[in-house]
């Protein structure tokens, strides 16, 4: 087996002397070590299950190969059973099988641990392992740039291993060669060269990848300005932050003086006030004290001798009726008559809801509509945004990929937009923004809205002369007081079903009897004239 020379190749090189145990690595991802007793490969453990199965695939080796050269390429069949369809691989096993035996051997102890793949990826070469005359193989390289490089190497036949693949069977999407192409299972199937299969495919991948660059570097640069957007947004926020804490600790600072002026108004009126009380308080106390000695002293006298009465009572009464005849001011020189007047406490709170705001630009506007008015007119409109400080509007259409371009600006929610008429089907977008008197909102979303080109146009030539031709041909009128009038079209329909639509605009008066005919007449009509 491919194995047992690889061992071989492997002794050789080693240094290792015959009857000398020799220790081995596996080269695949578990890295086990194996003892190879007395460096004789025939004293390897039996992998009896994989030697049953290769013993039963070469004895019905010429059955396999015929089914394989007789089918198209990929359909193998399982190497155990040789009924079901392979669908998986294992490389350990160098196998392929189909679910069923899959499970069965995989299941057993010593083989869970093989990885299995699906037989699409080894037919399409994506792995390390490839079938060599319908055998399950392991390839010598699985580093990305081996795999890369053995791919630029002439890709030779699964079935005919000594030819070139050449071709690509459309009918089975297998890549072949000559002999599968000219003799074997793929005669009579649609080939073609597979050089020109994939020139046209890179030709088709260069037109994509040149979209799709083009593309990436449109949203890329919307990317950017976004990225611009909110760091410029972020510093933004940050110097309105300041802003607004400036403006209401100056509030705040006002605030806190008006009431410490307030307070220091008061309090000079109190000490003002305290002052003169407290001067007639004392004024009276004395006033007082001089009557209460005085009366002391006429209760003394009174109760005194008649001498005292007759010697005293003459000069004391005096005194007497002088002070009951004396005024003295008994009533406050001030009175508690201070008020504290404030602004209404309901007119400040709402003064402090016009303390400051922030002015934003309007919102995006939802819900623009599109349709078709006539030939080389559109009605746009949408609905009105709920703020109130909505200035315009603006109104932009692109086309032909061409960049935006205002055509309206204004207070009204529709538009009816001209010079739409196309010679050829153009897809117009459209999309509209608010207005304020801080900026310009957001943009809708564009509104897309196919012209197709016109079936015909009216021609100038083959008219009545009261006939009047405008709008590049796509609109004629007729003036007053005309009978029948004739105007024809620039196409000649000479086989085929066709389909148009005329509208009409104005029609006359209602009172009026009027008439008209749209038809189809001889090519060589010429009587516009009459």
């Amino acid at each position: 087996m491919c194995a047992s020379g690889c061992i071989g190749r492997y002794m050789s090189t080693s240094g290792k002397t015959v009857d000398q145990d020799i220790v081995m690595m596996c080269p695949n991802k578990c890295s086990r070590l194996t003892t190879i007793p007395g460096g004789n490969i025939q004293n390897l453990p039996k992998n009896f299950p994989v030697m049953e199965m290769v013993h039963t695939r070469q004895f019905e080796r010429s059955k396999s190969q015929a089914t394989i050269q007789s089918s198209c390429i990929g359909e193998y069949y399982c190497d155990v059973c040789e009924v079901s369809k392979a669908e998986v691989a294992c490389p350990s096993c160098a196998v392929s099988l189909c679910f069923t035996c899959s499970s069965e051997i995989h299941q057993k102890k010593g083989y869970q641990v093989h990885k299995l793949v699906a037989m699409s990826d080894v037919l399409d070469g994506n792995l390390d392992i490839q079938f060599t005359d319908g055998m399950l193989t392991q390839r010598s390289f699985s580093d990305p740039e081996v795999l890369h490089a053995a791919a630029a190497q002439p890709k030779m036949c699964r079935v005919h291993s000594s030819e070139l693949v050449e071709y690509l069977c459309v009918s089975c999407s297998a890549e072949v060669c000559k002999k599968c192409h000219l003799v074997d299972g793929h005669r009579g199937h649609e080939c073609r060269l597979l050089k020109d299969v994939a020139h046209e495919k890179r030709e088709s991948l260069r037109g994509l990848l040149a979209a799709a660059q083009e593309k990436h570097a449109v949203w890329n640069k919307g990317f950017d300005r976004c990225q611009e957007l909110r760091e410029a947004s972020n510093v933004r926020r940050t110097e309105l932050e300041r802003m607004i804490r400036t403006h209401f600790e100056e509030v705040r600072a006002a605030l806190v003086s008006r009431e410490e002026r307030i307070l220091g108004e008061l309090r000079e009126e109190m000490q003002r006030r305290d002052q003169l009380l407290s001067a007639q308080a004392d004024h009276l106390a004395k006033v007082c004290e001089i009557a209460k000695d005085l009366c002391e002293e006429v209760e003394e006298v009174i109760d005194g001798s008649d001498s005292q009465v007759v010697h005293r009572g003459e000069t004391l009464g005096g005194q007497v009726e002088q002070y009951i005849r004396s005024e003295q001011d008994t009533n406050p020189v001030v009175s508690d008559s201070i008020l504290a007047q404030f602004t209404d406490k309901g007119e400040l709170l709402q003064l402090t809801e016009r303390l400051g705001e922030l002015k934003f630009p309007p919102g995006r506007v939802e819900g623009v509509r599109v349709k078709s008015r006539g030939p080389s007119e559109v009605k746009v409109s949408w609905p009105a945004l709920s703020s109130p400080s909505i200035s315009a509007y603006l109104l932009e259409v692109s086309s032909g990929g061409q960049p935006y371009r205002v055509v309206y600006e204004g207070p009204q929610i529709e538009y009816d937009a001209d010079g739409v008429a196309t010679e050829e089907d153009v897809i117009f977008y459209f999309r509209v923004a608010a207005v304020n008197a801080v900026g310009i909102g957001p943009y809708s979303v564009s509104v897309s809205y196919t012209k197709k080109k016109a079936c015909f146009l009216w021609d100038p030539n083959k008219r009545h002369p009261k006939a009047h031709i405008s709008n590049g041909g796509y609109t004629v009128s007729i003036g007053e007081n005309a009978t029948w009038v004739s105007v024809g079209t620039n196409t000649v329909l000479s086989h085929g079903c066709h389909y148009w639509e005329v509208i009409l605009e104005k029609y006359g008066a209602p009172s009026l009897s009027r008439k008209a005919v749209i038809g189809v007449v001889a090519a060589g009509f010429h009587q516009w004239h009459r």
